[in-house]
């Protein structure tokens, strides 16, 4: 599972019907600039239909304005 963990304690960001694969965190701009990361992974659904398991890939980037 992929969670996340707080002062609130931890909750779970996906179900145990998917798996959560190839989490890559890339720190982007420039030493001293305004914290950006760009996170990629993977999810595949553990529920498999006559196509297949559904497969999806997520990119998304995040910053402070």
């Amino acid at each position: 599972n992929l969670d996340l963990t707080t002062n609130l304690g931890t909750d779970h960001l996906n179900s145990d019907n998917t798996t959560v694969s190839d989490i890559v965190i890339t720190r982007l701009g420039n030493p001293g600039g305004k914290p950006t990361v760009k996170i990629d992974f993977t999810l595949v659904s553990n529920v498999v239909t006559q196509k297949g398991p559904e497969i999806r890939s997520v990119q998304t980037t995040l910053g402070i304005r």
